[in-house]
């Protein structure tokens, strides 16, 4: 029996994969959401700084090489102390900026949104109708409760 037309099929070294290519596409819509959830969690000026420190930080990681790109096009035995001097600016520059990102990443933007999370999971469980409560098992609920936390403290960051 030949597998579906809307099977994706990979080379011979790869394993077939039986997903089709809908399901592909709702996978892909369903990370995007998870993504725009994670980051509404948080508020904005803290996204915000966060992402100009991040564009900071690209911005700054290529100007050492454009500036070793000007250096040899002036050539190398002519004012080596001063390019010397300025390419190392840069490449500190660019370790303090990288420090920048991860520090107010780790500091602000994800207790925040842990909090805000936290709650909403909270609330979830709060609002819950008596039926749910009293059917299931207060571990299990409890174990679940865990295990979402845990993924939104160590796995959405």
């Amino acid at each position: 029996m030949s597998p579906p037309e809307q099977c994706i099929t990979t080379d011979s070294n790869d394993k077939e994969t039986n997903k089709p290519k809908d399901e592909e596409e709702v996978d892909s819509i369903a990370d995007w959401d998870t993504y725009k959830f994670y980051l509404s969690s948080v508020e904005l000026s803290y996204l915000m700084i966060f992402i100009l420190l991040a564009i900071g930080f690209s911005w700054i990681g290529k100007l050492p090489a454009i500036w070793l790109g000007i250096w040899t096009e002036h050539g190398t035995t002519t004012e080596t102390t001063l390019y010397f001097i300025v390419y190392m600016a840069f490449c500190i520059l660019t370790v303090i900026f990288s420090a920048l990102v991860f520090w107010w990443f780790g500091l602000y933007v994800v207790p925040r949104s842990g909090l805000n999370m936290h709650q909403v999971l909270l609330d979830a469980y709060l609002r819950a109708p008596l039926w749910f409560l009293t059917g299931v098992d207060n571990g299990s609920i409890l174990n679940r409760f865990s295990q979402d936390l845990s993924l939104i403290d160590q796995e959405m960051p």
